[in-house]
């Protein structure tokens, strides 16, 4: 089996940058939110997967959630317990602002 090493660790981490750059956040965000990546020390694929999920993690600025959090925002954004006013006139009258 061939292997391979990089030799420019900041060329890679600019590489896998341009590559997250052009996913559909979802894309972004549902490898951030996999499972932590296991990989060995002489695992480069298992590394790369680390460094791209960290990168993604990173891509999206925000902070590991815990399943309640998660949910709580997967059920935001498919609109479930929303309330939606047709103009900011109509949420400022619904809260008597």
């Amino acid at each position: 089996m061939a292997t391979a090493q990089v030799q420019n660790p900041a060329l890679l981490e600019t590489v896998l940058d341009d590559v997250i750059r052009r996913l559909p956040y979802d894309a972004i965000w549902a490898i951030a939110e996999a499972p932590p990546i296991e990989a060995g020390e002489n695992d480069p694929i298992g590394g790369l997967a680390r460094l791209l999920q960290a990168r993604c993690r990173k891509r999206i600025d925000e902070p590991p959630y815990n399943a309640e959090t998660r949910r709580d925002i997967e059920e935001g954004r498919a609109g479930i317990g929303l309330i939606r006013y047709e103009s900011a006139e109509d949420f400022f009258a619904a809260h008597g602002i």
